[in-house]
């Protein structure tokens, strides 16, 4: 018996704790991160093939045991036994029922169209959708302004306590504050909850730049940019990135309704059902005392 064990711990492949960030089923594969096989894998985030069986039940976020081994292109897992979910602990969060790296967003220091500061800092507390656009774009930035004005329409009353838009434009050397207000007011944004901010060139250069957002001269005298927008959580995590022309308004209305509950609940200001104990402790005696006066008024 011993020696048919060992024969087929001759046939493992070597085992290593890792975390799931991202499982491709269209390419077979599964990215990870894991500290390193020697002769095997490097420390780090790896890709590694993964057939449907190896696959089957993973998903980011979770930390698991895989068993490698060399597979005809590269390292490919065996199999996978999960262990436990992701945790802060890991550089994971949760995020309105959602597991996600536990990524920093980028700060924005700039100025709105009154030409009032405006920082993510400040911001704090609240759930934050970010686009790029120029006003002069013929385009694409005023489909992502549709996007953007659908999604502010789309909220609930009680989600837009907890939610702002920002709008940072790319081209500050045109876009001041009146020509960005402009821009708005056409585009139909209810600016009492969406900043369109400007400020000086280096510093919206750095803003773009630290989030990826790159920039290039076109034929046509504008400029081609990345579409990408931004979710950002009411505790400064960036949660959610899309391509701006092209994501589904209704579903992120639903993803920020969720997040601004998640942020109402952590503010502690979320609605109780029913009484809370010291009202209901006091309804209580107001009823006893109401109850007794009549009895005590019913002939004897």
């Amino acid at each position: 018996m011993s020696l048919l064990l060992g024969l087929l711990a001759c046939f493992e492949g070597p085992r290593v704790t890792a975390i799931v960030e991202r499982v491709d089923d269209a390419y077979e594969q599964v990215v990870v991160t894991q500290p390193g096989v020697e002769g095997l894998l490097p420390e780090g985030t790896t890709t590694l093939s993964a057939d449907a069986s190896a696959r089957e039940g993973l998903v980011a976020g979770q930390v698991v045991e895989l068993e490698v081994d060399r597979g005809r292109v590269g390292p490919e897992i065996r199999s996978a036994r999960f262990l436990r979910w992701a945790d802060e602990s890991d550089g994971w969060i949760v995020s309105a029922g959602r597991r996600v790296p536990a990524e920093r967003a980028e700060p924005i220091e700039l100025f709105d169209t009154a030409g009032e500061p405006v920082s993510l800092a400040a911001l704090a507390g609240r759930v934050v959708l970010v686009d790029f656009i120029y006003t002069s774009c013929p385009g694409p930035c005023p489909v992502q302004t549709h996007n953007m004005r659908r999604v502010q329409r789309g909220l609930s009353e009680t989600a837009r306590e907890h939610v702002r838009l920002l709008s940072v434009t790319i081209d500050p050397e045109t876009d001041d504050g009146r020509t960005l207000a402009a821009y708005a007011d056409r585009h139909g944004a209810d600016r009492r909850g969406w900043s369109f901010l400007t400020g000086p060139v280096e510093r919206v250069e750095d803003v773009r730049t630290r989030y990826a957002i790159g920039v290039s001269d076109d034929s046509s005298g504008g400029m081609d940019h990345t579409l990408r927008s931004y979710l950002i959580d009411d505790r400064g995590y960036l949660v959610d990135r899309y391509r701006s022309d092209l994501f589904d308004p209704q579903a992120v209305v639903q993803r920020r309704e969720a997040l601004a509950g998640a942020a109402g609940v952590r503010a502690g200001g979320q609605p109780r059902a029913g009484l809370a104990p010291a009202s209901w402790l006091l309804g209580c005696l107001v009823v006893c005392v109401s109850v007794r006066v009549v009895l005590s008024r019913l002939p004897g």
